[in-house]
């Protein structure tokens, strides 16, 4: 069986693919990575109904924000992210 990357290697040789990311093209000679159209991490599958190819940076640019919405939340959803704003010497009212 072709690994995910031969197969969109040979596809980006008969012709070059859009970029699952961007408008433009994806060439063999550009760096590029395969893609989870649906990411893995939102539970998306990893089969060929679920690739195409993308740009190495337009990729990671994607990867990188469904990442951070994902630490972000769990430091949301934690108790020490709670920060009591400060009293100052005014005492509980502020004036």
């Amino acid at each position: 069986m072709m690994t995910a990357r031969a197969y969109w290697r040979a596809r980006l040789v008969a012709g070059p693919l859009k970029c699952a990311r961007c408008p433009r093209l994806v060439h063999p000679w550009q760096t590029w990575q395969v893609e989870h159209l649906v990411a893995r991490a939102l539970g998306g599958a990893s089969d060929r109904s679920n690739e195409w190819v993308s740009h190495a940076s337009c990729n990671a640019r994607h990867g990188g924000k469904i990442g951070a919405a994902r630490t972000n939340a769990r430091r949301a959803a934690s108790p020490s992210s709670v920060r009591l704003p400060p009293q100052g010497d005014r005492g509980i009212r502020g004036w």
